[in-house]
């Protein structure tokens, strides 16, 4: 479990940083499934029937609408994988490594013990040498650009149940190389004008800074914190696997649309199912964090 000092700078700062957390075993079964998708995703992008089946689907956002891989144009009039969406859907490693009991324990401790369920989850993919940027945002439901036009309206307060990501490091990220960048405390602001600070400042934002990690890692960052990064312009692959976890209050406000599973029986047995094929897998599942009907507690 978690420190009370660990808690107060997550919930003063917006992010914490935890070093170690994840098996060698886990890390590198990550790469290989990671690697896997990527050349699937390097297949799909080389069919002309996929790609404007893609680009006719939505013109900013290029995703198969089956296999929920995500392409940047390449600026030649192709497409180039970098990143894989509903990760809980594809090879069981990412489930199993949802569910190490570290990270479970972790989130209840910032939840303060409320049940859980993981939701969602994304593999972001960065070549060295091209890898796509992912401009400066807030995570839904504090999203907002004034040059989207279809997205929710922005929030004056933030959300009173925390609400975060969980990045799992496959390899060594630094800020000059693609890394993710953070803003400290723009948390408790709600909703940012991020377009208006983007416009004055570039990348750069005033107190940015890099929030480097080693492969292994585990970094806990609130959805309404400014986070972004650039391109990996460096020689070093980079590869994330991001993963929610919510609390059913946070699930019905603001992610009530999203394609996942909604049944409490459904998500029981999805998950346990999970955790008997990460213990199968030979990987750690001692811990207190136990599977109910409304939720994962510790």
């Amino acid at each position: 479990m978690l420190t009370q000092d660990q808690i107060e700078f997550f919930q003063t700062n917006g992010y914490l940083h935890l070093h170690g957390v994840l098996d060698a075993r886990e890390v590198e079964a990550m790469r290989r499934a990671a690697d896997e998708l990527a050349e699937q995703g390097r297949r799909d992008g080389e069919d002309p029937a996929r790609v404007v089946e893609m680009r006719r689907a939505r013109a900013d956002w290029i995703e198969h609408p089956e296999t929920h891989l995500v392409y940047e144009d390449d600026g030649c009039g192709g497409v180039r994988f970098h990143r894989a969406e509903r990760m809980w859907t594809k090879q069981p490693i990412f489930r199993e490594v949802t569910l190490n009991p570290t990270v479970l324990e972790a989130v209840s401790s910032l939840l303060g013990g409320v049940p859980f369920w993981p939701r969602g989850g994304s593999l972001v993919y960065k070549t060295p040498g091209h890898g796509a940027a992912v401009p400066w945002h807030q995570d839904i439901p504090y999203y907002w650009r004034r040059t989207v036009a279809d997205v929710p309206r922005p929030r004056a307060q933030t959300y009173p149940t925390p609400n975060f990501t969980t990045d799992f490091y496959l390899e060594a990220s630094r800020g000059e190389e693609g890394g993710v960048w953070c803003v400290p405390g723009t948390h408790r602001q709600g909703s940012v004008d991020i377009d208006t600070m983007v416009k004055e400042h570039g990348f750069r934002l005033p107190g940015a800074i890099p929030l480097e990690a080693e492969a292994g890692d585990v970094l806990f960052h609130h959805v309404a914190v400014l986070h972004g990064s650039d391109r990996n312009t460096s020689s070093h692959l980079r590869r994330t696997f991001y993963q929610h976890y919510m609390t059913d209050d946070v699930m019905r406000d603001a992610y009530s649309d999203w394609p996942d599973m909604k049944n409490d029986n459904e998500n029981a047995a999805f998950w346990a199912a999970a955790l008997e094929s990460r213990a199968q897998a030979g990987f750690a599942t001692s811990g207190a964090v136990g599977i109910g009907l409304h939720g994962m507690t510790a």
